[in-house]
């Protein structure tokens, strides 16, 4: 489905064919977005109807147009500025005497031409018709959100409360119409906009957060969110360097997309989430963006993370995710604060699960799971393998909330376990335990073991006055976490 928002255009005949031929239903909105309009003036409320009786009569043919929506948050005005709205108030004339006049125009005048120009066919309606987007039952719009009743924009990642995009597989809605994350184009796309030499021989403008680049990006706060994302989840070598930072924005925007899409997707089984639609497809000037296509038709890497994502069949791995640098407010704490938990990173869960969308009958499967260290391409674990069912448009669990701590401890230990069977002395059975300290620690079998472990390691291998040992655990504990 591709969704043509409020603020933007009734598109040209071809793209409504080009959509009918190849199976892309359009969602399609009416021209109006972010405002609230003065319908209670009589011209203004003939034009409106005009414009949208042309456009629903000219339109109205193509089966890919399957859903005309009333404005793009519109409704989110309202609740910002408290305008009048009651939802018990039925009179149309009265909504044109409130301070929400525009009401008349979403709940009264486009449904009923909608109406009107596709006819009422047997058995049914010809076309769905919604108020606004996002839209619920009136009193779940933009910011008082009901995620069960309607769709939804998830904007608390990126804008709003610029929640960590882990979090996105618990955001969801019953259809969640917006979100999204920026990303620079390519660097051609940029060179071809920016120039890095000025008419003085002198430095130009091609780098991040030089004004140039700030003017191509129009989204508020830009500098700060793009940045916090990055740095929050990966690390940065060369910040002013326009090839490295664009590339590592990209990859970052495909990463929280694919969180978004693998996690919703699952929740269709229980029909908690039925679709969600990016924002946004493409841009209509060279620019830094949420697009995952750009100006010149390029696409960036979210667009092939959003095709593996929702291919017929896909399997998804999600690590539970802990926000270690924020304690969240609760019973006790009454606020947000700083306190750090890094604990909470090294208690690794994971889930695992297979996706489908086109098949028609059970298939029978074998996933296989494995550990593997980007560091020295080695399994840090033995390999999980799973035969199993698929069922039909649905979502089929392999592994839930299932921890990695023992396997892992498991093999990180044995050695000195095999050490304690043969009765050693007690300072032999120490070294033992240092010298696995050592030997695993080369392996990367540490990369999850939580603190009450590693502290049990370094108390063995300081007991035994191997220093070396005791000194390369304490240093390495913190990458090792990772």
């Amino acid at each position: 489905m591709v969704r043509v928002w409020g603020g933007g255009i009734y598109e040209f005949d071809a793209f409504y064919d080009a959509c009918d031929q190849h199976g892309i239903l359009v969602w399609q909105d009416f021209a109006f977005a972010c405002a609230s309009y003065p319908a209670s003036d009589p011209d203004f409320l003939q034009s409106v109807e005009i414009e949208a009786r042309q456009n629903v009569a000219r339109l109205q043919r193509h089966p890919s147009l399957v859903i005309w929506a009333g404005n793009n948050e519109d409704y989110q005005i309202k609740e910002h500025y408290d305008l009048q709205y009651e939802p018990t108030v039925l009179d149309p004339q009265k909504w044109l005497q409130s301070k929400f006049p525009a009401r008349f125009v979403y709940e009264s005048l486009l449904p009923r031409i909608v109406l009107e120009e596709y006819g009422v066919p047997e058995g049914g309606q010809a076309v769905t018709y919604q108020p606004g987007s996002p839209y619920g039952d009136a009193r779940s719009t933009t910011l008082k959100v009901d995620p069960t009743i309607g769709d939804i924009h998830q904007w608390n990642v990126w804008h709003g409360s610029m929640k960590p995009y882990q979090e996105y597989p618990a955001m969801g809605g019953r259809f969640v119409s917006e979100f999204g994350m920026q990303a620079y184009p390519h660097f051609d796309t940029l060179r071809r906009t920016i120039s890095n030499e000025n008419r003085l021989g002198s430095e130009g403008q091609l780098w991040p957060g030089s004004a140039t680049m700030d003017v191509r990006n129009k989204a508020t706060g830009h500098h700060f969110r793009l940045l916090k994302y990055v740095v929050e989840n990966f690390r940065i070598r060369e910040l002013d360097n326009p090839i490295t930072f664009g590339h590592i924005t990209q990859i970052m925007q495909a990463d929280a997309v694919a969180h978004a899409y693998r996690g919703w997707r699952r929740l269709w089984k229980d029909r908690q989430c039925g679709g969600a639609l990016i924002w946004q497809l493409n841009d209509c000037w060279p620019t830094i963006s949420w697009s995952v296509v750009d100006y010149y038709g390029v696409p960036k890497p979210a667009l092939y993370a959003i095709k593996r994502a929702l291919s017929p069949l896909a399997v998804a791995v999600q690590r539970n995710f802990h926000d270690w640098t924020t304690r969240r407010a609760g019973g006790v704490w009454q606020r947000d604060t700083g306190h750090v938990e890094p604990h909470l990173s090294s208690l690794v869960h994971y889930s695992v699960w297979v996706a489908s969308s086109k098949l028609t009958k059970e298939k029978h499967c074998r996933t296989v799971v494995r550990f593997i260290s980007i560091d020295t391409g080695k399994d840090l674990v033995p390999k999980i393998e799973i035969q199993h069912s698929v069922l039909p448009n649905t979502t089929t669990a392999l592994l839930t909330n299932t921890s990695v701590l023992t396997e892992v401890q498991e093999a990180a230990l044995q050695k000195p376990k095999a050490a304690a069977t043969k009765k050693q002395p007690e300072k032999d059975q120490q070294k033992s335990v240092s010298d696995a300290a050592e030997n695993e620690g080369e392996t990367e079998s540490w990369a999850f073991l939580d603190h009450e472990k590693l502290a049990s390691l370094r108390r063995a291998a300081k007991a035994a006055r191997k220093e070396e040992d005791y000194q390369s655990v304490t240093s390495d504990d913190r990458a090792r976490f990772h």
